[in-house]
Parts: C-alpha cells; sequence; structure tokens
C-alpha cells in the first residue's frame, strides 16, 4: 500500500497548513469528501480501462507512464478522503469501512469485461502474441494480468 503510506507519512500540521492555502487547500478540501473522491478515482479506474483508451496510450512509454500516473493519482484521491485531518473529512471508522467497501464495487465492471470477454479487449495483448515466451494465448494473458 504504498499511497496509503505516503499520506500517513505527511504530519497532521502539514496537511492541514496546506488544507488552508488558497487553490491547492480548495482542492484538498473538496477531495477529502467522499462521494467526490470515489466519484473521480471511479471514474479514473473505468475511463482508463476503456479499449480505446488503453490501446491509444499503451503504444508509447509516455502512453504507459500517463495511465501508471492516472492510478497512482487516483489512489492518492481515494486514500485522502480517509487519511486527512478529522477537520477536513468527517468520516468515522464504520464509515471509512464502508467508503472502502464501496470502491470496491465499481472496479467490478471492467474486471468482468477482462475476464469473461472471449477475445482480448485490448489489441496491444494481440501485438505482443509473437513477443512473448509464455505459452499462454492472448486471452489467456489478458485474463490472468493485474
Amino acid at each position: 500500500m504504498p499511497r496509503l503510506s505516503f499520506l500517513a507519512g505527511i504530519p497532521a500540521e502539514v496537511m492541514l497548513r496546506a488544507a488552508q492555502a488558497s487553490r491547492a487547500g480548495r482542492l484538498l478540501r473538496i477531495l477529502a469528501q467522499p462521494l467526490i473522491a470515489l466519484a473521480l478515482f471511479n471514474a479514473i479506474l473505468i475511463g482508463t480501462h476503456i479499449p480505446d483508451v488503453v490501446d491509444g496510450l499503451m503504444r508509447s512509454q509516455l502512453g504507459a507512464f500517463t495511465i501508471d500516473l492516472a492510478w497512482f493519482l487516483g489512489g492518492i484521491v481515494l486514500w485522502w478522503a480517509i487519511m486527512a485531518p478529522r477537520r477536513l473529512c468527517r468520516l468515522n471508522r464504520p464509515m471509512k469501512m464502508g467508503y472502502l467497501f464501496a470502491a470496491t464495487l465499481p472496479p467490478i465492471l471492467p474486471a468482468a469485461f477482462l475476464t469473461f470477454a472471449d477475445y482480448p479487449l485490448y489489441a496491444v495483448y494481440e501485438l505482443a502474441r509473437g513477443h512473448s515466451i509464455s505459452p499462454l494465448t492472448p486471452i489467456s494473458r489478458s485474463r490472468v494480468s493485474p
């Protein structure tokens, strides 16, 4: 959980001072609202699993980095609503557990498409057919890949 460790390492006083700054503080206060954070996280997650987006970006190192960066920032947003100081986020522990459970539901959509598809949804898996030493077919690789 590197994202959680990253946020846990920031002292609460620093977070509160940053949240009081004008533009950055406003953004941090907005992202500390659980419904907004959850919506943004899931929009990033689902958006980065759309086949046209993946096929367009994964053809280059910069595109692959863009997807990785989006996932990293989405994880920071997801955990900010949990890790933010109490003055910014007023979720109690049971509500935090519910929030984290709710965060697991939307990823089921891309997971189902990837797992149960009859063919690879991303052309990137088809392109890698001749470059792999794995005995797995492209559809098998897409089902077992993270």
